[in-house]
């Protein structure tokens, strides 16, 4: 996608690649899912929030093959059996290509190769989408949904777009000058002065917003889904939460008008996914084209019942998708797609538990620590809770037998490095940094499960995917 003349004079390289690429962050998706139970909020938030996010090559995907995916994959996907194609393609590149990236692709550290570096922590920026999931099956995935459309999604970006910069350029002028990185941490920063001002206009932007999502949802027949901006320092670009068919936007989006369009349409899918599987359920209750209240009443039971959550759908929101729906059924095609939808909501589960405060504190301990045996001594006198931070905890017993001799003799002589064995110093400390360094490990490959189990769940594929169409230009 081009910038238009006025933006790329105002906007150095660095920014230009930066709104090319996806922002890393947290969470960008659903704001929960769970087994049957559809999207149980605090599970995927602790999956996503957990250290991934994603930096996706969208220009050039749009540029090489998408467009080619978009109009020919697609639509054969669509004409032969794309729900087929859905669930059989993107479980075997999941069970093939992810377990082979799970044994040392991707940036994980490898056995045997350079042990003693410290890994960093595991981003899903890191991996190649295009080698775990061709763009011709992710276009087959995404084709079935109403948004995927690519008059549809770059109008509206173009639209959106446009009234951001007409209504709001007091905004680029402020945070986007050729140096805008500090003024954008500022504006992002609840303690900086700057911070202050830019709040104050988040208020002008809520309509726009909405006017726009709402058109979006007139087109496509669901529910229109009620836009607000949010401060969210954890990171996330944006969220969609089910039961109040509410989108959050991230303040940092307002200041990238291509990546805020991207968001809000791919969040308006999670959005159009929502009303599918209620229209699937209304279905299959046999609720008529205008359902009586208590039948309202007992659709927003069961769905919160399927989908786990504490709280009740809004009953306006059930109202409205009953509305809409008019009584028509799904078709055989759109019930394959729900049925996938809640497949591969179903799947995504809990996601592994990582502690965060034990991976932090090894990494800080290793970046202190002596690069061989000599000196591991003088580290522990400078440390002297190293020793019962190893041993306590329950990680004394994965060190190996000599290291945890080692450090019980140094906490037992109350920090008197003359009383230790000094002949078992470096084997007492190579064991030591390869069992912090095993767990740091062990937490990346539980990282990188969990990111391929989300980035390639039917419901982000989609997505993304739909999301990525708003980069192409409108014609």
């Amino acid at each position: 996608m081009k910038l238009d003349k006025e933006e790329s004079t105002k906007t150095p390289a660095s920014v230009d690649a930066d709104n090319r690429h996806w922002h890393e962050r947290a969470l960008y998706g659903l704001a929960a899912a769970a087994p049957l139970a559809l999207f149980a909020f605090p599970q995927t938030r602790a999956l996503a929030r957990s250290a991934f996010g994603l930096k996706a090559e969208t220009g050039q995907i749009l540029q090489h093959e998408g467009g080619k995916a978009l109009r020919a994959e697609a639509g054969q996907a669509l004409k032969t059996d794309g729900a087929l194609t859905l669930r059989a393609e993107s479980g075997l590149v999941l069970k093939n290509e992810g377990g082979l990236a799970f044994r040392g692709k991707d940036g994980l550290a490898q056995a045997g190769a350079g042990e003693l570096e410290i890994p960093p922590v595991f981003s899903i920026k890191s991996l190649d989408i295009d080698a775990h999931m061709a763009p011709g099956s992710r276009a087959a995935i995404a084709a079935g949904s109403k948004l995927y459309n690519p008059e549809l999604a770059s109008g509206f970006a173009s639209g959106l777009r446009e009234d951001s910069r007409r209504l709001f350029p007091d905004t680029f002028r402020a945070y986007m000058p050729l140096e805008p990185y500090k003024k954008i941490a500022g504006a992002l920063d609840k303690d900086a002065p700057e911070f202050l001002h830019f709040a104050g206009q988040v208020d002008r932007w809520q309509p726009v917003l909405n006017r726009h999502a709402n058109a979006l949802a007139d087109r496509v027949g669901m529910p229109r889904v009620k836009v607000n901006v949010w401060l969210d320092e954890l990171g996330s670009r944006g969220l969609y939460d089910v039961p109040t068919n509410e989108m959050r936007v991230n303040y940092g989006e307002l200041l990238r008008p291509r990546q805020l369009a991207e968001t809000i349409y791919h969040e308006g899918t999670h959005a159009e996914q929502l009303n599918l599987l209620v229209r699937a359920q209304a279905d299959k209750l046999g609720l008529p084209a205008k359902p009586l209240a208590s039948q309202i009443d007992e659709l927003g039971l069961t769905m919160r019942k399927n989908f786990g959550l504490e709280q009740g759908f809004n009953a306006a929101y059930l109202d409205e998708a009953m509305h809409l729906r008019g009584g028509a059924k799904l078709t055989k095609p759109e019930l394959e797609r729900a049925k996938a939808l809640r497949k591969s909501l179903a799947s995504l589960g809990e996601g592994h538990n990582i502690d965060a405060y034990e991976d932090a504190l090894f990494r800080d301990y290793l970046s202190r620590m002596p690069r061989n045996g000599q000196g591991f001594s003088e580290f522990l006198e400078r440390n002297p809770s190293f020793a019962s931070e190893m041993l306590d905890f329950g990680h004394g017993k994965r060190l190996p037998a000599v290291s945890r001799r080692f450090l019980t003799d140094f906490r037992a002589a109350g920090g008197d490095t003359s009383l230790l064995n000094a002949a078992k110093e470096g084997e007492a400390f190579q064991g030591v940094r390869r069992s912090m360094l095993d767990v740091l490990d062990g937490n990346n490959r539980k990282r990188l499960f969990d990111g391929l189990k989300y980035r390639f769940s039917t419901h982000e594929v989609e997505a993304f995917e739909n999301g990525a169409l708003t980069y192409l230009r409108a014609h």
